[in-house]
């Protein structure tokens, strides 16, 4: 399959999941279509005959981002298919069906999740989300510990961490996500962009670029386990009884604290939200603040406590005769946690991208009072990561740099 016209005729060959007998609907998802959508690389089509219905991920050998610039290799489809596949063995229930991967035409087929919600969509209109927190942190913990030292035998570790090398997405977060920011000439082609000042501002910050050059040696580093590597509320679909994680493109070998901070900087930026959206009321914004950071709290302390249980079960003699060796890998963890969770929330904010969080909101001045405190916040957690040792540490923090940036407005 070369490309969207071509889809109709090659979906047939597929037998089992397509008949020849009546026509084939077919969508092409994007940001233009739902702007609680964010996928940049691969093209992701919603394909329909009668009342079937299926989701089909082709990857191309280009970005959907001009400013990316790099050249993608089309294999990291079925590498993703695999990833899937792994995790569905550890956690079955977070994971959609699968029905066939084609290795000549880099595409693969699953279960269309059309009928639940994006998290991020219902968070964003306030709609209630708090159930979701304990069944991700329990996915998280799950194939974080699974897939690390802890658990695996040497042999089998060193094979996953070979077969999901993962070099050139590991370049787009370690380059592009995590340094490209900082380098003037990006600073120039975005002269014209409201956050700009902004954003140099930053790059003059020698804290900031030194910190930010030291979380993404922990993100080159650090092969600890399998990360989903693009856990954001745009790839987890919720609704009252399940709940289910996409888009493994990204997995490789990495930091435990990745996936963790990666996530919960979207946690960040809706609660930065709802302290403006004036799309709510006053008592509505404050009910969804509450929740937000009541949610941030409890994906962590499921994590934590899920992590260990599994590691007093199945972790190795090794670590487990080690005294102090887990309260000394969970500070890590909250460590790393906070420092992804910051440079998240920066990069995102100062790269000057279309992001769904703020977007969303109708008023523009508001949006962008939203984006500064979702920066103040991560600048803050940035510069002071070495000194969180627990969950209650962190929302502290959030909660400190919320009074101080309204102090600052007043």
């Amino acid at each position: 399959m070369q490309n969207f016209s071509d889809m109709t005729f090659n979906l047939y060959k597929y037998k089992d999941l397509f008949s020849e007998k009546s026509n084939i609907e077919i969508d092409e998802l994007d940001l233009a279509s739902d702007p609680y959508f964010e996928g940049y690389i691969n093209h992701i089509y919603r394909v329909k005959q009668g009342t079937k219905k299926y989701i089909i991920k082709h990857a191309t050998n280009k970005t959907k981002l001009e400013d990316i610039g790099i050249s993608l290799d089309t294999s990291r489809n079925r590498l993703e298919y695999l990833s899937y596949k792994l995790r569905a063995l550890i956690t079955p229930k977070y994971i959609p069906e699968l029905y066939y991967c084609d290795i000549n035409n880099d595409l693969f087929i699953m279960e269309d999740l059309s009928h639940m919600s994006l998290l991020r969509r219902r968070m964003s209109l306030g709609h209630s989300f708090e159930h979701t927190s304990a069944l991700i942190g329990d996915f998280m913990a799950h194939n974080h510990f699974f897939t690390s030292q802890l658990y695996l035998s040497n042999a089998t570790y060193y094979q996953l961490n070979s077969v999901f090398l993962a070099a050139e997405r590991r370049k787009i977060m370690e380059d592009f996500a995590l340094y490209k920011m900082l380098k003037p000439e990006y600073l120039e082609s975005k002269k014209t962009h409201p956050f700009r000042e902004v954003s140099e501002k930053v790059w003059n910050d020698y804290d900031i670029h030194l910190k930010l050059i030291e979380m993404r040696d922990v993100l080159k580093n650090k092969c600890e386990c399998l990360i989903h590597g693009d856990l954001h509320t745009s790839n987890i679909f919720v609704d009252e009884q399940r709940l289910a994680v996409v888009d493994m493109e990204y997995s490789f070998m990495g930091p435990y604290g990745y996936d963790i901070g990666y996530l919960l900087a979207n946690y960040i930026s809706q609660w930065a939200a709802f302290n403006f959206n004036s799309d709510f009321s006053s008592e509505k914004r404050a009910l969804m603040r509450k929740n937000i950071l009541n949610a941030f709290e409890d994906i962590l302390l499921r994590y934590f406590f899920t992590f260990e249980q599994l590691y007093l079960y199945y972790g190795k003699d090794i670590y487990l005769q080690t005294k102090g060796y887990l309260e000394s890998l969970f500070e890590s963890i909250i460590q790393d946690s906070v420092g992804f969770m910051a440079t998240v929330n920066i990069y995102r904010i100062i790269n000057m991208f279309d992001f769904p969080d703020f977007d969303v909101i109708k008023n523009k001045t508001e949006a962008n009072l939203a984006k500064c405190l979702s920066l103040y916040v991560g600048i803050y957690l940035l510069k002071n990561k070495k000194s969180f040792k627990n969950v209650k540490d962190i929302i502290s923090a959030i909660e400190h740099v919320q009074k101080s940036f309204f102090a600052m407005l007043n």
